[in-house]
């Protein structure tokens, strides 16, 4: 009884330690990394940021997210590279950060439908079109599925 009175604790103080290392803060957008405001100003440029927020997250590290005026949100690593693009009002984001084999496959497929979000992950890019059909492609751009 005693050992398993242990591990409860154990477990619970250990979830309480992952949930209180968790902390979001408004900062100003040249806080930024250097490369996220590179990223901004290149893709963005003439865009306002309504805000910047900065997030410690116990496992996967600092993350920071600017809003834009446009109803876009961009997400980057703690290194300032991008890890998601995405247009909150349903509409196209711009595609010139976007690989061109990924571009070209959704211009010659789904001509009608603009990109709404893209996300990198492990294995490559998760893609959403405005007309709400996912796609996947990996790392090269190369398309692997509809994802339903």
């Amino acid at each position: 009884m005693k050992k398993l009175l242990f591990t409860l604790t154990a477990i619970l103080s250990f979830g309480i330690l992952f949930i209180s290392c968790d902390k979001e803060e408004v900062i100003q957008a040249d806080q930024l990394p250097k490369e996220a405001n590179t990223f901004l100003n290149t893709h963005f440029n003439g865009v306002k940021i309504l805000q910047v927020e900065k997030e410690k997250e116990a496992l996967s590290g600092t993350e920071y997210k600017a809003i834009l005026a446009t109803g876009v949100q961009v997400k980057f690593d703690k290194n300032g590279d991008w890890t998601e693009v995405e247009s909150n009002n349903n509409t196209a984001i711009s595609t010139g950060f976007i690989l061109a084999p990924i571009v070209s496959y959704i211009n010659e497929n789904y001509a009608n439908s603009g990109i709404k979000s893209i996300e990198k992950e492990k294995h490559g890019f998760d893609v959403e079109l405005v007309n709400d059909i996912d796609l996947v492609f990996d790392k090269e751009g190369k398309f692997l599925r509809v994802d339903l």
